[in-house]
């Protein structure tokens, strides 16, 4: 009698699952998706990579074992495979179109001095520091770094003018009175590390400003100390309210 062979229902399943897992993590990396979850350019090489492997894998396990007559007793890689499609799928299925953040026009950003802040593409103001006008310009793309730089060197941009368009935060311990920080929100590595981050701002007014609404402020650079540290703060503000940015911040 001649052998007809018949699929093994076992490993079957586990290749569906870890083809569902390739694919989900496929498309997520073709789409762009992936800085949903984590930062540009952060571990992407060795997503690749098991993307790759992951795929070489499904085809092989379905090439030698979905028709073996018989393949183990465990569902637990499947399961596993289910699992990753599973947290993967938020994502992918999100109903708003998703874009990296940093695209935002740099005319959202008001300066306080005469000079008109220049309104080409954010890509060109780089690290937004204008030393001829004292004037530093932040946007999505230069956010984390530049208010390193200036963290660094304080008493070189100690009075420069500074302008930029975050969330109202409390996260600052430091913080005294109805002071603020002008926020954006940082992912450093992936989703789970995302923090509130930005410039510590003074603010006089007996009522408080309400959490995470959006505003643009304009400032001076100043300092204060903290547990004997020197970092900037931001005094004399002027605050407008302004439009929610989506996205997230990082470094470059």
């Amino acid at each position: 009698m001649k052998y007809i062979p018949t699929i093994n229902i076992h490993a079957a399943v586990e290749v569906v699952a870890s083809a569902s897992c390739s694919l989900s993590l496929l498309y997520l990396l073709t789409t762009g998706s992936i800085y949903r979850l984590i930062a540009p350019n952060s571990y992407i090489i060795a997503l690749l990579w098991a993307l790759t492997l992951l795929l070489l894998w499904s085809t092989i396990k379905a090439s030698k074992n979905i028709f073996r007559k018989s393949y183990g007793s465990s569902y637990r890689n499947a399961i596993l495979y289910g699992l990753c499609t599973l947290l993967l799928s938020p994502s992918i299925f999100h109903a708003q179109a998703f874009a990296l953040p940093a695209e935002e026009p740099v005319d959202q950003v008001i300066s306080i001095t005469k000079e008109p802040v220049p309104t080409n593409d954010y890509k060109n103001i780089g690290d937004g520091i204008d030393d001829t006008h004292r004037h530093i310009t932040l946007t999505s793309r230069n956010y984390y770094d530049t208010i390193l730089k200036v963290s660094n060197h304080i008493e070189k941009y100690k009075g420069y003018t500074v302008s930029a368009t975050g969330y109202i935060s409390y996260h600052d311990k430091a913080l005294q009175g109805n002071d603020f920080v002008l926020a954006r929100d940082l992912m450093i590595c992936c989703v789970a590390d995302m923090s509130p981050f930005g410039l510590p701002t003074e603010y006089s007014s007996t009522t408080p400003l309400l959490e995470h609404t959006w505003y643009t402020m304009e400032g001076t650079i100043g300092t204060r100390n903290f547990h004997g540290v020197e970092q900037p703060y931001i005094v004399n503000s002027k605050i407008t309210q302004a439009d929610a940015i989506d996205g997230y911040i990082f470094p470059n």
